[in-house]
């Protein structure tokens, strides 16, 4: 048995492919308007795209989810109507809508980029109901190289990539909105 491995690894390193130098990643490049893409992305994937001139305030918010709700605002622009900083994660109250500011967005997959910087909590994006990202037009990027290039990995404890609600098609292959996660994403894009 240990003579065939041995054969076997033998083998392997004999049948060893010469290495190829890797592309040149700015050489894949990309021929479309990062914002119309993310859009079009965003919302093939089940997100809604709105274009905001100034702040967002409380009508857009009932007109999309009804008054009286709870929300946890990470944005300057909306005030919360809960404080969640005092306490744990274990015992945070049902939260109806989370606004959160994003760092980037990449336009080829529709994915909006945010850090610990921006959470009390890193459950928050998953454990609301409809989940809000405000996001700086100049801030989305072609494809996630650009996006790379613009994150320091090195200096975040936690950071996630989003794109879309929750959704699976485990069961049946029927696809299902906020199975696991956020049942809406809306992102607001400032001009």
């Amino acid at each position: 048995m240990k003579e065939m491995k041995a054969d076997i690894l033998h083998r392997i390193k004999q049948n060893k492919a010469n290495p190829k130098p890797l592309p040149d990643y700015a050489a894949f490049g990309y021929d479309f308007d990062p914002r119309e893409k993310f859009t079009e992305v965003m919302e093939a994937v089940g997100g809604k795209v709105l274009h905001q001139k100034g702040k967002i305030n409380a009508a857009q918010l009932a007109n999309l989810f009804g008054e009286g709700i709870s929300i946890y605002s990470g944005v300057e622009d909306f005030s919360s109507t809960l404080d969640v900083s005092s306490l744990s994660p274990k015992d945070l109250p049902p939260i109806e809508v989370v606004i959160l500011p994003v760092q980037l967005a990449v336009a080829e997959n529709g994915a909006c980029y945010l850090d610990e910087s921006v959470l009390p909590h890193r459950v928050l994006p998953f454990i609301c109901q409809h989940l809000i990202f405000v996001l700086e037009a100049k801030s989305i990027v072609g494809n996630m190289h650009e996006a790379l290039e613009k994150i320091d990995l090195s200096q975040q404890g936690f950071s996630v990539f989003i794109a879309g609600p929750s959704k699976t098609a485990d069961i049946e292959q029927a696809l299902v909105i906020g199975a696991q996660g956020a049942r809406s994403l809306t992102v607001f894009i400032r001009q």
